[in-house]
């Protein structure tokens, strides 16, 4: 018998297909490092390009939308410092 997630999602699977979507959707977001850093409130991860989204509003509401290379918070705080008028993360 198996045990743990396996079966667990095996069971689901077996008996709700949406069921399994949502087990595997829970384990993907739970997985992986934690993105700790207070720069996350403004960006996005767009995996797909390997780049994060910037979405700081502007003075009209349009987000930036600015996509920054990479997904460490150094690169992400530089833009906010640099393009943000309110310097959200200046030094």
């Amino acid at each position: 018998m198996q045990t743990g997630f396996c079966f667990l999602f095996t069971v689901c699977y077996s008996v709700h297909t949406d069921c399994a979507i949502i087990m595997a959707n829970f384990v993907k977001q739970f997985s992986g490092r934690k993105r700790e850093s207070a720069v996350w409130k403004y960006f996005e991860k767009q995996a797909n390009l390997r780049k994060s989204k910037c979405l700081v509003p502007d003075a009209k509401g349009r987000i930036c939308g600015h996509l920054v290379a990479g997904k460490n918070a150094t690169n992400l705080k530089a833009h906010l410092s640099v393009h943000h008028v309110q310097g959200i993360f200046r030094s």
